[in-house]
């Protein structure tokens, strides 16, 4: 029998965080024929720019990092310690030092600390844990006052008796197994370790079956003497270490959970626990209405304060929904090159127009009627979204050009259709110049090595040059967006009547560390669903006022049947971290109108797909 029991106070406690007066922009550097100017920004602002990141450049210094780390850990500094305050308003100090103006808001937030805690095995021999880290005489801190306990915080308030069972890491997959053996947790005490999932999943797994306490140990297989030398000879945890974390369900309760949706200021309204809960649906690949529009959260609230103390459950039917969206803005672009005698790119005119996501949800981030998100692709800069050729005359422009209609980000945003504008061309561009699309595009990139690895492991894989069945053809593209490198090919057949069959697309994808191989390939398969329903089908239409769509009956997505081979190749540099879930999009379309462009010999310069005559 195994007897725990824990009892906690549920005080305010005060949070002290950093908050800053805005925010440092990131300058696009753009060289003109007048010197240097920053695109973005007036010329009146470029100066003050300019100095504000000489200034921020000029701190950081390596030698004062480790006195930094030094200071900040110097004492216990949980969340409402004296300590705690301390470390804010030096941090504060400091930035004030360095020329930034910054300042400190305080939030009362609910932080449990247990009032006596009692863990003891009552059979079939006694034993109390001592629940507490001895002082390691080689690390002085160790044993400092203000400490927190060894405990879990947001745990239940109680005291019970049961059976213990183990359960290996406490994740369902544990349990189905115990199920298969015949083995029940109900009404009994659970033991898991940690490791597998977030420790918070595993009190919850476990009342979800029916027990009545958890316990959390490490394994030192997992993080002890079993991997190697504990601390402090070496980094694994010790024999009687602890670890101290959160048990909170986070996806129901995010924050403080005594004020769900607004912040824990002093004086905030504040619910009662266990009266009232927010839960917020995990969707995964959820992308409906969403993000920060949140009308429907204004609607449910409303709603609710007309009758207190009745559950509401707010829910908009597709029709509703489809005809009142945030849709994808409509763009146009013109493009012009210009060609030597030998077929080289001299020069590239782009000039793109279309509504503004952030003129409609986010103005304030518009500076001087600019909006930088709309050239997204074609920035100068590495990092984000880089422009993956060099030509020796380049000017991109952007026209913002907003109506009415309210548009809001789709996955992939505005990757999308300037991938499409951009790698489309280049395709005309190439057989302008009686070139192959790949190396032609491949002269252009040695200055941008990662844009062209992934161009070189999408054809290499997706056989470009090699010969294709009757009636096939390829295309290619490659884009940059959301910090990962992208490029696909695409096989398709057209047949007579100009019905389009894409048989095989081929995506490389270089993400920097690739932790996930299998995660990564379901990102890219999802994303040819998306490229290839918009491509096909994507329309949204109004008329007279209205949008005429209402469900999937006229607002065709992708089938089954329609759904091409799918190749994936991870190009992993292993230097930066960059996104999965969006950048593939980007070249899904722009492959597949190039390589139709190749079968008809004729370009498509409109979508959907299925308003273009093909034969």
């Amino acid at each position: 029998m195994h007897r725990q029991s824990i009892k906690t106070t549920t005080g305010i406690l005060a949070s002290l965080v950093l908050a800053f007066n805005g925010f440092i922009p990131v300058a696009l550097a753009q060289a003109n024929g007048k010197g240097h100017a920053l695109r973005g920004f007036s010329d009146a602002g470029v100066a003050t720019e300019i100095n504000w990141e000489e200034k921020m450049r000029a701190i950081p210094k390596a030698d004062l990092l480790r006195e930094y780390m030094k200071h900040l850990s110097a004492e216990p500094h949980h969340v409402g310690s004296a300590y705690d305050k301390q470390n804010a308003e030096w941090i504060r100090d400091k930035y004030k030092s360095w020329g930034i103006d910054a300042k400190l808001e305080e939030f009362e937030v609910l932080f449990p600390t247990p009032t006596q805690r009692v863990l003891e095995m009552i059979e079939p021999t006694r034993f109390q844990a001592v629940l507490k880290e001895p002082a390691i005489p080689e690390d002085p801190t160790s044993g400092e006052a203000g400490q927190l306990p060894t405990y879990n915080a947001y745990s239940i308030d109680g005291d019970v008796t049961g059976q213990l069972v183990y359960v290996n890491y406490g994740v369902p997959a544990d349990y189905d197994e115990l199920e298969k053996l015949g083995i029940e947790v109900k009404g009994k005490i659970v033991i898991a370790r940690y490791g597998a999932s977030w420790r918070g999943i595993k009190p919850k797994v476990a009342a979800e079956h029916g027990a009545i306490g958890c316990l959390i140990y490490s394994d030192p297989k997992d993080d002890g003497y079993y991997q190697g030398d504990v601390f402090p000879r070496g980094p694994y945890r010790p024999e009687q270490g602890v670890q101290r974390g959160s048990v909170m369900d986070m996806p129901i309760h995010p924050g403080d959970p005594l004020t769900p949706g607004w912040g824990s200021v002093k004086g905030a309204r504040r619910i009662p626990l266990e009266k009232a809960e927010v839960y917020k649906l995990d969707l995964g690949g959820g992308f409906g209405r969403r993000g920060g529009t949140q009308d429907y959260t204004r609607q449910a609230v409303s709603v609710a304060k007309q009758f207190p103390g009745t559950p509401v459950k707010l829910v908009w039917t597709r029709e509703e929904d489809m005809q009142h969206d945030f849709y994808r803005p409509i763009s146009m672009c013109k493009l012009t090159a210009g060609l030597d005698e030998k077929g080289e790119l001299q020069g590239l005119s782009i000039r793109l127009s279309g509504q503004s996501i952030n003129a409609y949800l986010q103005p304030g981030v518009i500076k001087d009627g600019r909006d930088m998100r709309q050239v997204q692709g074609l920035y100068k800069e590495a990092g984000d979204a880089q422009f993956g050729y060099t030509v020796p005359n380049l000017l991109i422009e952007y026209a913002m050009r907003n109506s009415h209609v309210p548009v809001g980000p789709w996955r992939g945003v505005n990757t999308n259709q300037n991938g499409v504008y951009l790698e489309c061309f280049m395709e005309e561009v190439a057989r302008a110049a009686g070139k192959d699309s790949f190396e032609f595009r491949r002269a252009l990139m040695k200055n941008h090595p990662k844009h062209l690895g992934v161009l070189e492991a999408a054809a290499e894989k997706g056989d470009w040059g090699k010969p294709l069945p009757p009636g096939r053809h390829r295309g290619i593209a490659q884009f940059m967006g959301y910090g990962s490198y992208s490029a696909a090919t695409a096989e398709v057949s057209i047949s007579d009547k100009g019905e389009l069959r894409v048989h095989r697309m081929v995506l490389a994808l270089n993400c920097g560390h690739a932790v996930n191989p299998d995660q990564i390939a379901a990102q890219v398969e999802g994303s040819v669903v998306y490229g290839l329903s918009a491509a096909l089908y994507g329309e949204i239409t109004v008329e007279n006022g209205r949008v005429a769509q209402s469900n999937f009956h006229d607002y065709t997505m992708l089938k089954l049947a329609e759904m091409p081979k799918v190749e994936t190749v991870i190009v992993p540099t292993y230097d930066f971290w960059g996104g999965v879930g969006e950048p593939t999009i980007c070249v899904v379309t722009p492959a597949v109108l190039n390589a139709i462009q190749a079968a008809t010999g004729k370009p498509v310069r409109s979508l959907p797909l299925r308003n273009a005559k093909l034969v």
